[in-house]
């Protein structure tokens, strides 16, 4: 959720992510189809402060 979150701000044109074992890099190769939606976004921005 928060590679979801950090792709949904405008401007972020690559998020850079890194994972130390392969189970973690197939979690974030999965976490890219992960969308957002702008309730979703609004609501954790609000919550982030």
């Amino acid at each position: 959720m928060a590679l979801a979150w950090v792709r949904a701000w405008p401007g972020v044109v690559a998020p850079v992510v890194n994972a130390r074992t392969r189970e973690r890099r197939g979690a974030l190769l999965t976490s890219v189809d992960v969308t957002l939606s702008s309730d979703e976004t609004d609501r954790l921005a609000a919550v982030g402060g």
